[in-house]
C-alpha cells in the first residue's frame, strides 16, 4: 500500500475474527500474534467487548466498539506509527466500522465488516448489505476505500465475475454469500483483492472447521477499482 503521508513507510493491513477478546490475557496475545507479521492496521471481528473504548499494550492501540452485549463488536487494532494519521473512527453497529486515515494525497477509508452466516435467514443477510450499503455512499467519493472483514463468503471462480473477482479464489462455485458480496463489489466498482494472487490453497483458507479438514476462505479485502493498483 502506498505512504498515507511522506513520514511513514508502507502500511501493512490485514482483517481477523478473534471470536473473543473478553478474557484475561487476550488483548496481549493477539499483540502477540499481530507483531510476527509486522502488521500495522488489523480489522478485528467478534471483540466482545461491551460498548466504546482503547486498550493499549506494547506498540499497539485497540479501538472497540459497537457491542451490546458480549457478541459481536469490531475493532481496529493500530500501531503507534500510524495513530497520528487517524482521522475518524466511527461505529455503526456491532458489526460495521470505519477507520479513515488522512493520506498525502487523499484520504484511506477501512471499512470493517462481520457478515452474517450462511444459514442466516435472507432478511438479516438484505439488512446487513442495506446498512453497508448505506453507509459506504455516505463516505465522501474521492479517495481510496479498503472493504475489509469477515464476510463469511465463500467466492467462486465463475467466468460472470472474473472481472470482480479473478482466477485464484479457493473455491470453484460461489456460496449464497458470495454471490451477495460479488453483486455489491460490483455496484461498488471494487474489485475483491483476496482472490486474484496466485497462491498455494493452504495460504489462501481463512477458517478451519473443528472437524480440523474442512477449510474455507471467508475473509476478505476489497478496495474500489480506481486505486486498487495502491
Amino acid at each position: 500500500m502506498t505512504n498515507l503521508n511522506s513520514k511513514l513507510r508502507e502500511v501493512k493491513f490485514a482483517t481477523w475474527n478473534v471470536l473473543s477478546l473478553h478474557r484475561i490475557s487476550a488483548m496481549k496475545q493477539l499483540v502477540l500474534e499481530v507483531e510476527k507479521y509486522n502488521l500495522d492496521i488489523v480489522a478485528i471481528q467478534e471483540t466482545r467487548l461491551i460498548g466504546d473504548g482503547n486498550l493499549n499494550d506494547g506498540n499497539y492501540i485497540l479501538i472497540y466498539g459497537g457491542a451490546c452485549s458480549h457478541s459481536f463488536g469490531t475493532g481496529f487494532l493500530v500501531h503507534k506509527n500510524v495513530q497520528s494519521s487517524i482521522v475518524d473512527v466511527k461505529f455503526y453497529s456491532e458489526r460495521i466500522s470505519v477507520l479513515v486515515l488522512r493520506g498525502r494525497w487523499y484520504n484511506y477509508t477501512f471499512i470493517n465488516v462481520h457478515a452474517p452466516t450462511e444459514v442466516r435467514e435472507d432478511d438479516v443477510k438484505d439488512e446487513f448489505y442495506d446498512e453497508l450499503d448505506r453507509i459506504l455512499d455516505s463516505l465522501p467519493r474521492n479517495g481510496m476505500k479498503v472493504l475489509l472483514g469477515d464476510f463469511n463468503a465463500k467466492v467462486g471462480r465463475e467466468d460472470s465475475l472474473r472481472d470482480t473477482v479473478g482466477m485464484y479464489s479457493l473455491h470453484k462455485d460461489s456460496n449464497d454469500n458470495g454471490v451477495r458480496l460479488a453483486n455489491f463489489a460490483i455496484s461498488k466498482d471494487m474489485v475483491v483483492k483476496s482472490t486474484q494472487f496466485r497462491r498455494k490453497d493452504i495460504h489462501k483458507w481463512t477458517f478451519t472447521h473443528p472437524d480440523g479438514t474442512t477449510h474455507n476462505q471467508i475473509d476478505h479485502v476489497l478496495a474500489n477499482r480506481r486505486y486498487q493498483s495502491n
